[in-house]
């Protein structure tokens, strides 16, 4: 008897299709981004699910080249990504995006700008789960390049950054330092700073381990909505938004190519 996923109710029919190893996954974290990414789809069909996760299915062409693509809110923080990607896993998929936010941790790194993440930084307790402390989270090479090489084709020079991002289960707490213990965290965050961690969010460092774990290909692009201490205008938000998706869809093609 096939697998049945608990919180999406697609099928293992749903994401197979003839493209090699499958539809790209496309995943956010909001389920309003994730309406925003299958807008761009063509024959868009959509799979509701009473938790709020609906999977979008279609295809994305551009210039002659097509990718078969799938999307679903992943929601927020490691533990809901991690049951939402492993019931993906399990039907099938095969290659993961996540399409996030996150706050920066460097002056380079802008509101607006998009950082494309080569690995991550675990702070975070669902991907303990799966392998030990010691074990890196690492993005998939080929998928990062693929979204590398989108940027530098879509972006202005500048505005697009690689590097490490920093995965976290506590938003006010971790990075907005509220709460008793806002001076180690603020402490943590200063050394994750003079390290060179480009930007912090929730949820890479567990995709990655579990792409790792379960032998598929994950990759992350991450539009900067503003950070600790810097202002960002609403222009600048949705021009990050619009820029990771804009990466994404661009990437997807060539991993199509490249399968």
């Amino acid at each position: 008897m096939g697998f049945v996923p608990n919180h999406i109710l697609a099928t293992a029919e749903d994401v197979a299709t003839p493209q090699s190893d499958g539809r790209v996954f496309l995943m956010p974290g909001s389920p309003a981004r994730a309406l925003r990414i299958a807008e761009n789809f063509s024959e868009l069909r959509t799979i509701e699910s009473p938790r709020g996760h609906d999977v979008y299915v279609g295809y994305f062409e551009r210039d002659g080249r097509r990718v078969e693509l799938g999307c679903v809110s992943s929601g927020m923080g490691c533990p809901s990504l991690g049951i939402i990607a492993r019931e993906l896993i399990e039907l099938g998929v095969r290659r993961i995006v996540r399409v996030g936010s996150a706050g920066s941790l460097q002056e380079t790194v802008r509101s607006g700008h998009v950082v494309i993440a080569t690995g991550a930084v675990r702070d975070e307790g669902a991907s303990d789960a799966y392998a030990p402390r010691e074990f890196p989270a690492l993005a998939a090479p080929a998928l990062t390049s693929a979204l590398e090489h989108a940027a530098r084709r879509l972006l202005p020079p500048a505005t697009y950054h690689l590097g490490i991002v920093h995965s976290k289960d506590s938003l006010y707490g971790r990075e907005f330092g509220d709460g008793p213990l806002r001076e180690s965290n603020d402490r943590y965050i200063e050394e994750l700073t003079a390290l060179g961690v480009a930007a912090s969010e929730m949820e890479a460092s567990h995709l990655f381990v579990l792409a790792q774990v379960h032998r598929i290909e994950a990759a992350c692009v991450l539009g900067i909505l503003g950070g600790p201490n810097i202002h960002s205008t609403a222009e600048e938000r949705d021009q990050a938004v619009r820029w990771s998706i804009d990466v994404a869809l661009e990437a997807a093609l060539e991993f199509a190519g490249s399968g």
